[in-house]
């Protein structure tokens, strides 16, 4: 336990920026360390509340970036949202942010 006996706080998302456009097929996703978290949780999907996910591989052991590869470059626009994780428990998740994938 963290010693709070309560779950993380919504984690920061830093890049990519809300609104960006990012024309690549390899994105990276990156977001604040939140204090006290273990794990990551990240989505990623054209649905914008982010209910479900286009990758099967959400956490991250920790770290506080994921790479993705094969989005399309198309001009599709995504949602995504992390949230944490300690031995409380998954924290809320973080603020949704959008991005144009291509032209």
């Amino acid at each position: 336990t963290n010693g709070s006996g309560t779950p993380p706080t919504a984690p920061t998302l830093t890049s990519p920026a809300n609104g960006a456009t990012v024309s690549n097929t390899s994105i990276t996703f990156q977001w604040g360390s939140v204090s006290g978290a273990t794990n990551y949780h990240i989505r990623v999907g054209t649905d914008p509340a982010v209910e479900t996910s286009l990758f099967p591989s959400h956490y991250t052991s920790g770290a506080t970036s994921k790479t993705y590869t094969d989005f399309p470059n198309n001009g599709t626009t995504y949602y995504w949202k992390v949230r944490a994780y300690n031995a409380d428990g998954w924290g809320s998740g973080s603020t949704i942010r959008s991005f144009t994938n291509g032209f």
